[in-house]
């Protein structure tokens, strides 16, 4: 882990605590960076991580307004909820096992700074504003996202067709990357939380008035729409 990498995410970590020390106020991760492309031009090894607070869980049904933002953009996300604590040393069918539910979930960032500002970035949670969660649903056996077909709209029109797991790796071996990340820092992936596994789609700005809308085989639907 490079030094901008390593003092963002303890300073991240650091201001995650503090937003998180009242009751109910912890909503769990977001994988970040999972897009190979980026993490060359980064220079990483592998995707990152940062926390999500129960304050940016939004309510699909309700429009999401755009107006404070500067390039905002949508996220078609896999989201898993964590049954039992997860240690970096499990094994990938324990980890599988402690995910007790998942559903299609969207992400909405803010890409208001330079990739060049990585320290600064992971500090501010990694251009996260808003999270949209769809309705759980049961696992399938061994936490397998394969074969899981991703279709994603907005404004009605196709923006891909993926296949879930070729979009966001397998999701017991996301989560102990994530787990190992964290450990070094003293934090887990604790039962509660919910992790989204990163964006599937290509960059998708986020259009007023133009619904955005994620169905995953198998898991569901959710959508969201934006207001200018």
């Amino acid at each position: 882990m490079n030094g901008a990498v390593a003092r963002g995410l303890a300073a991240h970590l650091n201001v995650f605590d503090g937003a998180t020390r009242a009751a109910g106020a912890r909503l769990g991760w977001k994988v970040a960076f999972n897009v190979p492309m980026v993490q060359e031009r980064l220079g990483l090894s592998g995707s990152l991580v940062a926390g999500l607070t129960a304050a940016t869980l939004h309510d699909g049904a309700r429009p999401y307004s755009l107006s404070r933002l500067s390039r905002p953009a949508l996220e078609a996300e896999v989201a898993v909820w964590i049954g039992h604590d997860v240690s970096p040393d499990d094994s990938t069918e324990l980890v599988a096992a402690s995910i007790a539910a998942w559903a299609p979930a969207i992400e909405l960032v803010d890409f208001n700074r330079s990739l060049d500002e990585l320290e600064l970035i992971l500090t501010e949670g990694v251009f996260h504003r808003a999270v949209v969660l769809g309705k759980r649903v049961e696992v399938s056996e061994g936490a397998e996202l394969k074969g899981h077909e991703v279709h994603v709209e907005l404004g009605g029109v196709t923006v891909c067709d993926v296949d879930a797991r070729e979009a966001t790796g397998h999701a017991p071996e996301v989560l102990s990357h994530l787990a190992r990340l964290l450990a070094p820092h003293g934090h887990l992936l604790k039962a509660g939380d919910v992790v989204i596994l990163g964006t599937m789609n290509p960059f998708t700005v986020a259009v007023p008035d133009s619904a955005f809308s994620v169905s995953i085989g198998g898991l569901g639907s959710v959508s969201l729409s934006c207001t200018s």
